[in-house]
């Protein structure tokens, strides 16, 4: 039985051996989020029950 590509992708990624990894823009969306619908950080915090200094680190 042969590999399917997402089969090989996920074996280079946990054997190491592929280069780079884009890393999550998990901040970066919750802004964007959180403009469009004109929240505030605090909002979002009472909101979430997340500290206001958590949600602004990028």
């Amino acid at each position: 039985m042969t590999a399917t590509t997402e089969e090989h992708a996920a074996l280079r990624i946990a054997s190491g051996s592929k280069p780079f990894v884009e890393p999550l823009r998990l901040g970066e969306r919750l802004k964007q989020i959180r403009l469009a619908n004109q929240w505030t950080l605090e909002e979002v915090s009472q909101r979430t029950g997340l500290a206001r200094s958590t949600l602004s680190k990028n």
